[in-house]
């Protein structure tokens, strides 16, 4: 079982890690029980958990750590959880959970860490956009203080491709000035295709950090995703930054800037030149409404 997990993570350092366990936990608790003893971690993000709040997992109890859960219920059930150290410093924050999303919080003096899951599959009655949404909305209160940050876990965004919700979740990153730590592969699925199964490989678990740390990803044998790892300890390194102005889309919609268009009136008569530069003058005008420009 991954005999060579302790070895390639040492275990030194107090750290938190996220693991998408795939298809529950309870499947893979043997799993769940030799990376806790074997890294020692001081929170362990499980996304994919399939827990239900009315049952008693008493195969889930492990000595030294506490299990909790999210808010959020999909199908009866939380698919997210996490494993807490029972003498850590750190502690639930569940006034920063809106119990929309997958989300759980727990800070300390220093440092916010966040663990999250985006299902590839809405559910609770909310399309892919609005459940994207609303995750963003709840992550950025996070970031509204000085407290260190890390915000890790599957998002079900390729990070490495031209996924549809890329652009959008890049914005969020730029502008609440964070920076994404996982630029490698972290999960490979066989996947039918028209000639064939074919190796799938993508980079959708990702964490996002306020300060740079040191990050260790291990495939699991127990998953199709690996375990990413974040040292706590890590010395801060001094975060060089620039000043940038960007188009803010967050408010962005396309009924808006129609109506903002048809309230400038009707375009002016004249030569074609004349009706070019009028209508050009009022998408710059539309523009500046609908995604005005932001200092980053």
């Amino acid at each position: 079982m991954d005999p060579n997990l302790r070895s390639v993570m040492s275990v030194e350092m107090p750290r938190v890690l996220f693991w998408n366990c795939s298809h529950g936990m309870v499947a893979k608790v043997d799993y769940i029980h030799h990376y806790l003893t074997a890294l020692k971690p001081e929170i362990f993000f499980i996304s994919e958990a399939e827990i239900n709040k009315d049952r008693n997992y008493s195969c889930l109890s492990f000595q030294g750590y506490d299990l909790q859960v999210s808010k959020t219920v999909s199908c009866g059930k939380a698919r997210l959880a996490a494993f807490i150290k029972v003498d850590s410093n750190f502690n639930r924050v569940s006034e920063l959970e809106n119990g929309l999303s997958e989300v759980m919080v727990f800070e300390n003096k220093n440092l916010r860490v966040c663990g999250l899951y985006r299902p590839f599959k809405n559910l609770n009655g909310h399309t892919s956009g609005v459940a994207f949404d609303l995750l963003l909305k709840n992550l950025e209160i996070l970031v509204k203080d000085n407290k260190d940050l890390i915000i890790g876990g599957d998002m079900n965004v390729n990070w490495l491709t031209k996924h549809p919700l890329l652009p959008k979740l890049s914005c969020w990153m730029e502008n609440c000035g964070l920076l994404q730590m996982v630029t490698s592969n972290t999960c490979s699925q066989f996947v039918s295709k028209t000639d064939g199964i074919k190796l799938v490989e993508s980079c959708i678990d990702l964490v996002f950090v306020k300060m740079p740390k040191k990050a260790e990803t291990q495939p699991s044998a127990a998953s199709d995703h690996s375990i990413i790892a974040f040292d706590l300890c890590q010395a801060r390194k001094a975060l060089q930054t620039v000043k940038k102005v960007v188009c803010d889309w967050r408010n962005y919609s396309k009924e808006r800037a129609i109506t903002c268009y048809l309230e400038l009136g009707p375009t002016c008569n004249g030569s074609t030149a004349r009706r070019l530069d009028d209508i050009n003058n009022k998408l710059i005008t539309v523009l500046n409404k609908v995604a005005p420009k932001r200092t980053v």
